[in-house]
C-alpha cells in the first residue's frame, strides 16, 4: 500500500480472509492459515486517519494435504526361520513431505511391530507360515496410507550330516609319483 500524504503507521488495515474471519485495525502485513481447501478472496481495506480510503483484493487456493502413497517391498520374499528379511519402503511417495520427514510404522504380522522407523527395516520371523506384512506411512500434517507385502516363512532345515566323496586318477601309480 502506498499513501504519499500519509506515513504507513498511520494507515489502518481491516482484513477479510474470503473464509468468514476477519482482522480488524490490523497492519500491512498479516498471516491467515485456512482451515479447508477452496478458492479465497482475501481483502483489505485500508484508511488513513481522515478516512480515506481504497480496498484491494487478492485470490488465494488453498490446497488440500494429499496423503502418501505407500508402498513396501521385502527381500527376501521366501526365508527361513530366524532369517533376517529386509523391508524397503523408500518406494513411498508425496507430494508435499519428504521421504525422510514421512512416519514409517511396520506391523510384521507376528505380534511385533516397529513403530516411528525409517523407510527401511529388517525382522526374523520365529515361526513358519504366510505373513502379511503392513507399513503405515504418515505425513507432517497426520494424512497416512497403508501398503502390504506377503512373505513365506519357511521351518529351519534340520542337521543333516555332510556326504563325503573322493577321486583318484590314477589309482594306480608307482612309488615317488603324484596322484
Amino acid at each position: 500500500t502506498v499513501d504519499s500524504d500519509t506515513p504507513a503507521e498511520d494507515l489502518t488495515f481491516n482484513w477479510a480472509f474470503g473464509d468468514g474471519d476477519t482482522l480488524a485495525d490490523a497492519g500491512p502485513m498479516v498471516d491467515h492459515a485456512y482451515a479447508a481447501a477452496g478458492s479465497y478472496d482475501a481483502v483489505v481495506q485500508v484508511l488513513d486517519p481522515e478516512g480515506n480510503g481504497d480496498v484491494a483484493t487478492v485470490t488465494i487456493t488453498v490446497t488440500a494435504n494429499e496423503a502418501p502413497e505407500a508402498a513396501i517391498t521385502a527381500d527376501p520374499v521366501v526365508a527361513g526361520v530366524g532369517q533376517a528379511v529386509s523391508f524397503d519402503a523408500s518406494g513411498t511417495t508425496d507430494d508435499s513431505t519428504a521421504i525422510d520427514d514421512l512416519v514409517f510404522d511396520y506391523d510384521f504380522g507376528d505380534g511385533s511391530s516397529v513403530p516411528d522407523a525409517g523407510p527401511t527395516v529388517s525382522h526374523a520371523f520365529t515361526t513358519a507360515g504366510q505373513k502379511t506384512i503392513t507399513v503405515t506411512v504418515t505425513d507432517a500434517d497426520g494424512a497416512s496410507d497403508t501398503a502390504d507385502v506377503a512373505i513365506t516363512v519357511q521351518s529351519a532345515p534340520g542337521n543333516t550330516a555332510p556326504t563325503a566323496a573322493v577321486t583318484a586318477d590314477p589309482t594306480t601309480v608307482e612309488a615317488g609319483n603324484p596322484v
